[in-house]
């Protein structure tokens, strides 16, 4: 963080912007993680559907298996 060299510029002025400032880059990483997290959902939901979908059709053992470990990362 740069500072500023003005006379009128204190510490607890300092302290409060780089709380800010962190603040903001938290709620920036968080937000990305959350997206993240929600876009791995819809793919492993999108996935177990076409699984389920498949072994109705054409019923496998290991196929059930996939789903059960499909269902259990959800």
């Amino acid at each position: 963080m740069e500072t500023n060299e003005n006379e009128n510029t204190t510490i607890q002025i300092l302290w409060d912007a780089a709380k800010v400032v962190l603040r903001g880059k938290y709620i920036a990483i968080q937000a990305y993680l959350k997206k993240q997290e929600k876009s791995q959902i819809q793919n492993l939901t999108a996935h177990l559907q076409e699984t389920e979908a498949e072994q109705q059709r054409h019923p496998k053992p290991s196929r059930r298996t996939e789903i059960i470990k499909i269902r259990a990362e959800i």
